[in-house]
């Protein structure tokens, strides 16, 4: 597993936004029953899934030398549900890449550091992370479930392992379904019960996700993988299954057509690293394939799936700005 304090230091540079950490606090505990009617609008938002927002953030570092770039929307319009931040270093024979992606139904995320193994070198890695936040609304009160596959290959090249720095790569997916009525705490509790730390930040967030186990709740799936010299390639297929319940929007009186409707949110999060020799390519998964709603048969999700996003209501702004809360936070983190 990567455990050098030269990757965590990158992390703080790169990895300061969405986490699962920041999964499990983005905004939904704020759409409980009689707090979202004062931010409803005219006009009603249809049935359906919508992409709510977005992030892709690629972080290379050869040395003392570091690179981040980011790309975030909140509410985004269809021509920004494809997102692409790309980091590339290069010197002294060794290469840092890293590559982050969103698309309409998942995300994807790639990181390599080709390392000539000097052993005078101290540093060659890269991350990368991707996450959509997806809002459902409905007219029915049923759970909506989820199968979210993750593909790809990881490992790691040369003996630097052999030595202080392990030199690997890593892989970490999270999906994470809304609770009924939820809260702050009820989404700790969720993220607890993975084994995980909520309030993880820095170095420890890192940690996090260079060793993120396998679990599965109903609300949470996880997946983690490693590779070293020591266990030099590994190949990913595996299926996230969640589920989303509802919590239905309630208000003191008939302010709007969306008032006794149901609120639903899908998080889907991928993070690879990789340094001193490692690589990690899951640049077309996480891929959420099919969805089904009560105990009907599975469908599709695809554009289709996510109707046109609407014009935004004050609900849909109050969401976005949460959203963008929870990167500032990380970015003070």
């Amino acid at each position: 597993m990567l455990r050098s304090w030269h990757l965590s230091a990158l992390a703080l540079a790169a990895l300061y936004s969405a986490s699962p950490a920041a999964s499990a606090q983005v905004s939904v505990p704020g759409f409980l029953p009689g707090s979202f009617a004062p931010y409803l609008a005219t006009g009603a938002v249809p049935d359906g899934w919508y992409l709510g927002s977005n992030l892709a953030t690629a972080g290379t570092a050869i040395d003392a030398i570091y690179d981040t770039q980011q790309q975030f929307h909140a509410v985004p319009n269809p021509a920004q549900f494809d997102l692409r931040a790309e980091s590339t270093l290069m010197s002294g024979g060794r290469t840092a890449s890293a590559l982050g992606l969103t698309h309409i139904d998942g995300v994807g995320a790639a990181a390599s550091a080709i390392d000539r193994l000097d052993p005078g070198s101290t540093l060659t890695a890269a991350v990368a992370q991707a996450q959509v936040w997806y809002w459902g609304y409905s007219s029915s009160n049923l759970p909506v479930s989820f199968d979210i596959r993750l593909s790809g290959h990881l490992g790691a090249t040369g003996s630097r392992g052999l030595g202080v720095d392990p030199s690997g790569a890593a892989v970490a997916a999270l999906a994470m379904g809304s609770l009924s009525n939820g809260s702050t705490e009820g989404y700790n509790s969720l993220v607890s019960g993975a084994g995980l730390n909520p309030a993880a930040e820095g170095a420890a967030l890192l940690a996090e996700l260079q060793s993120m186990p396998v679990t599965h709740q109903r609300n949470l799936a996880t997946f983690g993988a490693q590779a070293s010299v020591l266990d030099t390639t590994k190949s990913v297929d595996t299926v996230l299954h969640v589920t989303a319940d509802p919590t239905q929007i309630t208000c003191e009186t008939l302010v709007s057509p969306m008032c006794g409707k149901y609120f639903y949110f899908l998080s889907v999060y991928l993070f690879n690293g990789a340094e001193n020799g490692g690589f990690a390519d899951f640049s077309h998964s996480l891929k959420v394939e099919t969805f089904s709603v009560g105990t009907g048969a599975p469908q599709v999700f695809s554009a289709q799936t996510l109707s046109a996003v609407p014009e935004p209501t004050s609900a849909l702004l109050l969401a976005a700005g949460l959203s963008v809360l929870a990167v500032a936070r990380r970015k003070r983190g």
